[in-house]
């Protein structure tokens, strides 16, 4: 029986899953793929689970496997809203407690610009909007949203010259990146986060004009891409979180699990 069900999705899921394992709480860390299983490994009080659950299997695992009085870690993306929403669903249905591991994201608020000679800030609240946005322009685009969107932006003109997509370096990802059209030197597959310098290059060597991104946070390399491109001159296309959420930090909820019920 577990203590602790994380769902991980994170380098703070990641971060979280070690400090259990150093408390030897007896835990179980669901990751989507695994890929993600893989960056955190089984040990003697933690085992890992990979593979996408619906609510209803979140739910009759809960009822199967958790401890009395355990916990539901939710460390998963914050745009992977539908995933938040099934284990919020099946917290209710299973009858325990709830806790988000959120990374802060930036102050977007505060970035909107428009700038005539190029240098700009441009703030979506979806991949969908970003799309139809960039579809009324012209010149490359570097896309750093992952490879979940690719359909979305496949909808841009001449997309299989324009769009440059940096995705992970998967041989899952690549077949599907290809299947779409985005393949060559329009595909990038890399594992971040990058450093300034790195996105400052990508965006030179790929002639973009717009750089397209998620409010990723300090932990997802948005304050980089935001000054690489910045410096570079060009536009910044941010897609805003898709939920409006509070959460704690990954040493808030450490210290939580050790101090209410999880050490042995």
């Amino acid at each position: 029986m577990y203590k602790v069900l994380l769902f991980a999705g994170t380098s703070e899921g990641r971060e979280t899953a070690e400090g259990i394992r150093k408390l030897g709480i007896p835990a179980c860390v669901f990751t989507a793929t695994e890929y993600g299983g893989s960056l955190i490994g089984e040990g003697p009080d933690l085992d890992v689970k990979s593979g996408r659950m619906t609510a209803e299997e979140m739910t009759l695992f809960f009822r199967e496997h958790a401890a009395p009085g355990a916990v539901v870690v939710d460390a998963t993306h914050p745009y992977a809203a539908v995933v938040t929403e099934n284990i919020c669903e099946a917290c209710e249905a299973a009858g325990l407690p709830y806790l988000r591991v959120l990374r802060a994201g930036a102050d977007l608020s505060a970035m909107q610009s428009e700038d005539e000679n190029g240098g700009r800030v441009i703030l979506v609240d979806s991949t969908e909007a970003a799309a139809n946005w960039l579809c009324q322009r012209e010149g490359n685009i570097l896309l750093t949203t992952g490879s979940k969107e690719l359909p979305v932006f496949s909808r841009i003109p001449e997309y299989k010259s324009r769009v440059y997509a940096r995705v992970l370096s998967l041989p899952k990802v690549v077949c599907e990146c290809a299947e779409l059209g985005f393949s060559g030197k329009n595909l990038i597959c890399m594992q971040g986060p990058f450093s300034e310098e790195m996105n400052i290059a990508l965006i030179h060597q790929t002639g973009a004009k717009y750089l397209v991104s998620k409010d990723t946070g300090a932990a997802g390399g948005f304050p980089e891409k935001a000054s690489a491109a910045e410096k570079c001159g060009i536009c910044l296309v941010v897609i805003g979180r898709p939920l409006e959420e509070e959460g704690i930090s990954v040493e808030e909820c450490l210290a939580f699990l050790k101090e209410k019920q999880c050490v042995r």
